[in-house]
């Protein structure tokens, strides 16, 4: 598969392929829904995340290999901090 944006990594996948995760990442969607993030990286010499608060815990349940690859969309960190378990069960991180 060459389409890089139709590729999904979830949980399981980095469990099993750990080496292959990182391969699998497309930037332009968000690690957490899938959806595109807006991320500005490749157009500005900093994406729309440098100005906000990521929250610590959230990246720490990103799948092993995709931190530093892909952002996380606005409404995915914004979802995550109104409620933190409803967030986790919709995508199923641990």
């Amino acid at each position: 598969m060459s389409d890089k944006s139709a590729v999904k990594v979830y949980q399981p996948c980095a469990d099993l392929y750990p080496e292959t995760v990182e391969q699998l990442v497309d930037d332009k969607r968000c690690p957490c829904c899938h959806k595109a993030n807006n991320c500005m990286r490749s157009n500005a010499p900093h994406c729309w995340c440098y100005a906000i608060d990521i929250p610590a815990e959230l990246l720490a349940m990103l799948p092993s290999g995709t931190t530093g690859q892909s952002c996380i969309c606005i409404e995915c960190i914004s979802a995550f901090s109104a409620n933190r378990a409803d967030f986790i069960a919709k995508h199923g991180l641990t």
